[in-house]
């Protein structure tokens, strides 16, 4: 059995639209929609909620070590 992949959308009427492959007309085949896992992408110049946490904690300690607040 050949397995081929595309990456599609489906839309808000349910609709999926397939690339144009001509060496699949008139095949049985069967579907198998796989959710793409959401990316944790961060853009440049922003951090990640576990670097923010992190880097506010350090910066909260310091602030409170600099007026004698432990």
């Amino acid at each position: 059995m050949q397995a081929y992949r595309f990456n599609t959308h489906i839309s808000d009427k349910g609709i999926i639209t397939l690339p144009y492959e001509p060496m699949l007309f008139d095949k049985e085949v069967e579907i198998i929609v796989l959710t793409k896992p959401k990316t944790n992408s961060v853009p440049d110049g922003y951090m990640t909620l576990e670097e923010f946490r992190v880097e506010s904690k350090a910066s909260l300690t310091n602030i409170l070590s600099e007026h004698g607040i432990h």
